[in-house]
């Protein structure tokens, strides 16, 4: 439950009259994007509680997140894990609501989801739902807060689902790395200690009970005063107001303190330092830390946003294109951090080539080239004002997010900024000051420097307890210093120039605004401009924003593409994207981006972003069947797609088992098959598959948003001339999924490089009508949170327990995933089976009501409204590609459902339980069942 992501979102104005406070007044005005519509009012409960009520009248989600802040720093010393556990634990009852899987299942069962996450400085609590059932939602989310039951048995069982979480990410390489890098960290910063907790550290011992300090830890910790509470829902703000007062006033306000970190977390005398760890996948990863002073008092300027723009440019001149054209370094990625009151950081990382991994003394030489040039001419207002004017613009055209995403973020930032700027925040860069980009510049210099080595081939002399992970520690040399500190002049290097990419006509289409009719949704027109090429348009003015989306697509006319000239295909679009990137890093800069991908047929290109200079773009395509590739960045990409597939050998065990599962069904080739044709292809190939491509194929393209059709058509025309295809042909589609024919069950054994042991059985659907899927689907939805309950929490097999839908190609199933650190794989088969039987049973039986509630639930899912012109297209696209020609995928779906009687449901799953394959995954030490 430890999933933490960062959002910078919007909030709409509250005028004075609309902060109506509990026991308090506001006059600050939240600033909002101008394409916010919802409202918004802030007050604060009797016991301190700070809360945001959001109505939004379009809105089918309801969502709430509390924040509490008190994280994995606030663990005793000598009880590590302890906040994670805690998180755990309130999900298992209340005593208002006893049932272990109470709230999960009201959630899931109404069409939501929910979860929760620890970090180092707060826990975090929410979830989404349909918005009708927000109260009842509500009722259950405060006991959380109110009165946890904390019952002797769950608390036994639990610790073994967090020591499961701990077992499961042993082999996880960023886990081990972190771990290793806490051994280098301040002892006195409460990040140096274990977060995630264990069996060893969640037991009684000869000093306490683990439910005494359990209990004391909620007692002290979780308090009013340290709580914020978001709520997003359809309801008036007076109502949601309401809501809030009702079920949160009762959240006992201690009167805590926030803990307050006050040390760095790298000692300074213990820089520079190299940090070298080996990694289990084959990858080599350079990071470049430098700690600088807190930035957070900057967040209206940003000056280290700034200069995480500039060195992270991708464009002419810059640290990549010059590390690539050396064949040194794949990617680099730029980031700055508030760490705390005390602290920032500012972050390179730079994934090597092999060659780079041999001269990572010059890479980093490089790198303090570049910095060099920025101290000469970077730090220049021009740039500044331009990125200002890009965030500005993002800002005024953001879309909405998730209910669940949005309420999450907005949780976190309230204590982090000025009311009015809870919303921008991110965005804001007010005002040029060189002053301040230069003090933040002058951190970043060897003498200040982390520099972390991550590869399997290095040379280390210790181990990390915890995670295992094998490292080295050690000064950096005087020659390594003296060489960085005072690096050559690379011409080559130089401070980007002006984008010529920003839009600057931010108009919109003329004509009304759309609207979404259930009986007849949007859907784009067919306009066919010659034999075999095709244009679905749709000029959409639902998102009120200047974007639009351009998908198109070409497929060969062959029915499957064999092994070797797919794989030269798949090079193929990974080195026109590598190609491309250099010259199109400034579109990307200005939100507009172009991607290249290959597909069973072919290959398929999407732009996106402002329609202003779509086509300047597309022009950049000119002669895509005529681009030449250095054979460097062919090895070089071949190697990387070579290493990717090798590392797949060492996903998460029931990753691996999935993946099995998919190649079965679609008949395709496994890892090591792949591999075996990959290390003969040459760059001969990739040229003849591109050869084969352009030179007959059929054309597919979808231009959706703010664009008419008079210029959708000039662009096809133009996208024709630039593809340069020679014959234009129709091409048919063929089967891909196959059909498991019923009573003939399939084992398949997987031997895993993995201490876990793993089980996954797929169900198929009878077939795949609409009536099968929204069948297939529903009973997903009513198997899901009991699957869980009864394998996690209440059989304690894994911490990786849950079930899944799983459509392959609108071919409907479902999934049963168990990964288990210490159940065998007989005794999770065991439980599968008789979870079956239990299921079956449970659906002769189950009330109309409750029926009819999952039902809705899926109804609700199905109803899930698309929140950016992007998500929209997506989908055209794929219903396009599935020859769904009325755009009517999820109405078919709706009407489906609304017709399934019970009896409809307990058909299906008969059927479903004739259709399985079985995958077990077993750890090396463990023999399989022949």
């Amino acid at each position: 439950m430890q999933l933490k992501a960062i959002f910078f979102v919007a909030l709409t104005v509250l005028s004075a009259n609309q902060a109506v406070l509990a026991n308090q007044s506001s006059n600050e005005e939240i600033i909002k994007s101008p394409n916010d519509t919802r409202f918004y009012q802030t007050f604060t409960l009797a016991n301190k509680l700070q809360v945001l009520v959001i109505s939004d009248p379009d809105t089918d989600k309801a969502a709430a997140s509390l924040n509490v802040s008190v994280g994995s720093a606030d663990n005793p010393v000598n009880r590590p894990g302890l906040a994670h556990f805690l998180e755990h634990m309130l999900f298992l009852g209340t005593k208002k609501f006893p049932l272990a899987n109470e709230y999960s299942t009201f959630i899931d069962s109404h069409g939501g989801s929910q979860n929760a996450f620890t970090s180092q400085d707060n826990t975090n609590y929410y979830f989404d739902i349909k918005q009708d059932s927000l109260d009842d939602a509500l009722d259950r989310f405060s006991q959380f807060f109110i009165s946890p039951l904390f019952s002797e048995k769950y608390t036994d069982r639990e610790r073994q689902a967090v020591h499961s979480e701990y077992q499961a990410r042993l082999k996880d390489d960023a886990q081990r790395n972190y771990a290793v890098f806490k051994k280098i960290m301040n002892p006195e910063h409460p990040g140096s200690r274990f977060f995630i907790g264990s069996l060893a550290t969640l037991s009684d011992n000869k000093q306490s009970k683990i439910r005494d300090d359990l209990m004391s830890f909620y007692q002290k910790s979780y308090s009013a005063n340290n709580m914020n509470l978001v709520i997003l829902g359809k309801e008036p703000l007076s109502e949601l107001k309401a809501l809030a007062i009702k079920y949160f006033s009762s959240i006992e306000n201690k009167n805590t303190d926030k803990l307050s970190i006050k040390v760095p977390r790298l000692d300074p005398n213990l820089l520079p330092r190299l940090l070298k760890v080996k990694t289990l996948k084959d990858f080599r990863l350079l990071t470049l830390t430098f700690p600088t002073p807190s930035s957070k008092a900057f967040y209206r300027h940003k000056p280290l946003s700034y200069l995480s723009a500039l060195v992270g440019y991708e464009g002419e001149g810059s640290l990549i294109a010059y590390l690539k054209e050396r064949g040194l370094a794949n990617s680099l990625r730029t980031s700055s951090s508030i760490e705390s009151d005390v602290e920032s950081a500012f972050q390179v990382s730079i994934s090597l080539t092999p060659k780079g991994l041999d001269k990572r003394d010059l890479v980093v030489e490089s790198f303090f080239s570049f910095i060099a040039k920025m101290h000469k001419g970077g730090v220049k207002a021009d740039l500044y004002n331009e990125e200002k004017r890009l965030s500005a613009q993002a800002f005024k055209f953001i879309a909405k997010q998730s209910p669940a995403s949005y309420v999450v973020h907005l949780s976190q930032v309230l204590d982090e900024y000025p009311q009015q700027n809870w919303l921008n925040a991110g965005y804001l860069m007010e005002q040029f000051s060189a002053p301040d980009i230069t003090s933040f510049l002058a951190k970043i210099v060897p003498d200040n420097m982390l520099v972390n080595l991550q590869a399997k081939q290095l040379a280390t002399n210790q181990t990390e307890p915890l995670f295992g992970g094998q490292y080295s520690s050690q000064q950096l040399s005087p020659e390594q210093l003296s060489l960085w500190r005072n690096p050559s002049d690379n011409p080559k290097l130089f401070i980007r120039s002006d984008n010529p990419y920003i839009a600057e006509d931010l108009s919109l289409v003329v004509g009304q605004i759309d609207t979404v009719i259930d009986a007849k949704p949007l859907a784009p027109s067919l306009n066919s401009i010659s034999e075999g090429v095709t244009l679905w348009h749709l000029q959409d003015k639902t998102f009120l924003t200047p974007k639009a989306n351009l998908f198109f697509s070409l497929f060969m006319p062959v029915k499957k593409l064999d092994l070797k000239d797919k794989l030269a295909l798949d090079l193929y679009a990974s080195l026109l994207n590598d190609k491309l990137n250099k010259q199109l890093y400034d579109a990307a800069s200005a939100g507009l981006y172009i991607s290249l991908y290959a597909h069973r047929r072919g290959l398929s290109v999407r732009v996106s972003g402002y329609n202003d200079k779509q086509t300047l773009l597309i022009q950049e395509l000119a002669a895509l069947s005529e681009f030449t590739f250095s054979q460097q960045r062919f090895d070089i990409i071949k190697d990387n797609f070579q290493r990717s597939l090798s590392n797949q050998l060492k996903d998460k065990p029931y990753q691996q088992l999935l993946s099995k599962l998919t190649q079965q069904l679609l008949d395709s080739a496994n890892t090591e098959q792949k591999l075996a044709a990959l290390a003969d292809i040459k760059l001969e190939d990739v040229y003849q598959i591109s050869k084969t491509l352009f030179s007959r194929a059929e054309l597919r393209i979808l231009s959706h948003g703010n664009v008419d059709l008079n210029e959708a058509k000039e662009i096809t025309s133009l996208v024709q001339k630039q593809l340069n295809i020679q014959k234009v042909v129709k091409v048919s589609d063929s089967q891909l999924v196959q059909e498991l024919q019923p009573s003939n069950f399939l084992e398949l054994e997987q031997q895993l490089d993995n201490t876990d042991s793993a089980v996954v059985w797929y169900l198929q659907g009878v077939d795949n009508s609409y009536k099968q899927r929204a069948a297939t689907t529903l009973l997903s939805e009513m198997i899901a949170s009991d699957y869980a309950n009864q394998l996690r929490t209440e059989q304690q097999l894994g911490y990786l327990v849950f079930a899944s839908n799983m459509s392959l190609h609108k071919m409907p199933g479902l999934t049963l995933i168990t990964q288990s650190p210490d159940a065998s794989v007989a005794k999770i088969n065991n439980s599968n089976q008789a979870f079956l039987e239990r299921f079956t049973q449970r659906l002769l039986n189950i009330p109309s009501t409750e029926f009819e509630t999952f039902k809705l639930s899926l109804i609700a899912r199905y109803k899930t409204k698309e929140r950016t012109i992007y998500q929209r297209s997506s989908r055209f696209w794929s219903e396009l590609n599935y020859k769904i020609l009325n755009f009517d995928e999820r109405q078919a779906l709706i009407s489906a459902v609304q017709s399934l009687t019970l009896k409809d449901s307990q058909q299906s799953w008969q059927a479903m339980l004739q259709k399985q394959i079985r995958l077990s995954g077993f750890s090396s030490d463990e023999p399989s069942n022949n």
